[in-house]
């Protein structure tokens, strides 16, 4: 949608939250998150690198995490709610209301896990990504009473996503704007 700036009057061209594929609840069925109706009171969103090369590439990237994310196994469960492609395209991979195994014991329940595409101990993502995280997280809080944003390494996954944890600057930004 469009909208005036305030102080130049200039156009803004605020772009649209698209959800460009949902896994419905072929995450719950492999057992890899709680069934829908089981994450209540959401107050904060953790980020999550989701551990590939920044050259895998957006086919690749999502191809993998949809896979993984949907094969049953006895240990080692994982999963989150959204993911975010390198070219900011986001995905549904869990229904919200269902609690996603993203972020131990501690992280998972009244949290929304986003895996961002690309390794782990990075310092910032691509610009298209940030656009996208923004955007999905304004979204989540029209839902939402969200308090802070955590990383994944505030819950015991070192670098996870960026060297400097919760100090990095894009979260400091994003918990500025709660």
């Amino acid at each position: 949608y469009n909208m005036l700036c305030d102080k130049c009057k200039a156009e803004i061209i605020i772009p649209k939250l698209i959800i460009k594929s949902t896994l419905e609840d072929k995450v719950i069925k492999a057992g890899n998150a709680r069934p829908q109706g089981t994450n209540i009171n959401i107050d904060k969103i953790v980020i999550h690198s989701q551990g590939v090369p920044d050259d895998f590439g957006d086919k690749k990237a999502l191809s993998s995490i949809q896979n993984w994310f949907t094969q049953y196994r006895a240990t080692g469960k994982s999963s989150a709610h959204y993911f975010i492609n390198f070219n900011g395209d986001i995905h549904l991979l869990v229904p919200e209301d269902a609690i996603a195994y993203h972020a131990g014991t501690n992280g998972n329940k009244n949290s929304i896990g986003i895996e961002m595409a690309g390794n782990t101990y990075r310092t910032k993502f691509t610009d298209n990504q940030v656009a996208s995280l923004k955007l999905l997280i304004n979204d989540i809080k029209s839902r939402h009473k969200i308090k802070k944003i955590y990383t994944h390494a505030d819950f015991g996954k070192e670098g996870c996503p960026f060297k400097d944890g919760s100090n990095n600057p894009l979260i400091k930004e994003l918990n500025a704007s709660l």
